[in-house]
C-alpha cells in the first residue's frame, strides 16, 4: 500500500519514510538497506530505487561510491519531524481499516501474528525494540490499576 504523507513542502512515499527512519539509527548500506526492507514486506527494487535517488536529489540523504548511505542534516530535521506526521495520517488509517476487517470477521482468518523480534537481525536493534516493549509494559500496567474492577456474585 503506497501512502504518501507531506512534512512541510515535500511529500514523501511510505518507503521513503521507513527508510529515513531506518537511517536514523546511522550510516546504512544500500544493500542492507534493501534487505531491511524485503523483511516488512516491499518487494520492489526499482521501486527502493527510486525512493532513495528521490531523497537524495532532494538533498535529505547522501550516497557514497560504496553504496552507503546516510541522513544529511536537512535529513536529521526531517526526520525529527516524521513521528507527529505519522500518528496523525496514518493511525486514523490502520483503526478505520482494523475496524472493517474485525467487522468483516477476517481478522482472525487472514491475519498471521508473527513476532517483531524474529525479523530483527541486528543486536543493537534488537535492544532497542527490547527496551521499547519494557516501557510499553509499564504504560499498561499504569492504564490498568485505573480501572476499576467490579466483582460480579
Amino acid at each position: 500500500m503506497m501512502i504518501k504523507i507531506k512534512i512541510g513542502e515535500d511529500r514523501f512515499s511510505s518507503p521513503q519514510i521507513a527508510l529515513l527512519l531506518k537511517l536514523r539509527e546511522g550510516e546504512n548500506e544500500t544493500r542492507k538497506l534493501l534487505r531491511t526492507m524485503w523483511r516488512f514486506g516491499f518487494r520492489s527494487r526499482s521501486s527502493f530505487y527510486a525512493a532513495l535517488s528521490e531523497l537524495e536529489e532532494k538533498g535529505y540523504i547522501e550516497r557514497d561510491e560504496y553504496g552507503r548511505v546516510k541522513l544529511t542534516g536537512k535529513g536529521e530535521e526531517l526526520v525529527e519531524k516524521i513521528p507527529e506526521a505519522i500518528s496523525s495520517k496514518i493511525q486514523p488509517l490502520i483503526n478505520y481499516v482494523s475496524f472493517i476487517m474485525e467487522k468483516a470477521g477476517i481478522i482472525s482468518r487472514r491475519i498471521e501474528y508473527r513476532s517483531i523480534a524474529d525479523e530483527i537481525e541486528d543486536a543493537e536493534e534488537l535492544e532497542r525494540y527490547h527496551r521499547y516493549l519494557l516501557e510499553e509494559l509499564k504504560k499498561v500496567k499504569e492504564r490498568l490499576k485505573k480501572w476499576r474492577r467490579i466483582k460480579v456474585e
